[in-house]
C-alpha cells in the first residue's frame, strides 16, 4: 500500500468515526440527492478531482485533499486554493472562490484553510 493510500484509509476511518457517510466516488452532489450528508471520493472539479468533497444536505460545503504520511499538512494552501476556485457553489465568496474553506489531511491530522483570508 502506498503512503497516500495509507493516508486515505486513515482519513476514511476518521471521517466515518465522526459520522460522515461514504457516498461514492466520482460523483457530484446532484448524483447523491438533496438529503445526502457525507463524503464523495474523487469529487470532480474544473481543476481535476479533489480527493474528497464534503456534502451536507446535498450541497458541497468543503473539499479535503489527502497527502501521504510524510507530507507537511500545513503547506498545502496553493493546492487547496486551486480546488476551492474550481467549484461553483451557493456558498461562493466571490467570482473566484467557490468555497470559503478547504482542508488537507494526513491520516488523522488535518489543516483548515480559510481561503477568504488570502
Amino acid at each position: 500500500m502506498s503512503p497516500e493510500d495509507r493516508a486515505r484509509e486513515q482519513i476514511d476511518d476518521t471521517l466515518q468515526d465522526v459520522g460522515w457517510a461514504f457516498l461514492g466516488e466520482y460523483k457530484t452532489e446532484s448524483a447523491v440527492g438533496e438529503d445526502a450528508t457525507g463524503y464523495i471520493e474523487e469529487y470532480p472539479t474544473d481543476d481535476g478531482p479533489v480527493d474528497y468533497g464534503l456534502i451536507v444536505h446535498g450541497e458541497l460545503y468543503s473539499v479535503l485533499e489527502a497527502k501521504k504520511e510524510s507530507a507537511n499538512v500545513t503547506g498545502q494552501f496553493q493546492q487547496i486554493r486551486r480546488y476551492v476556485e474550481a467549484v461553483d457553489t451557493d456558498h461562493a465568496v466571490d467570482d473566484e472562490i467557490g468555497l470559503p474553506v478547504g482542508f488537507a489531511g494526513v491520516g488523522d491530522e488535518f489543516c483548515r484553510y480559510d481561503c477568504r483570508e488570502y
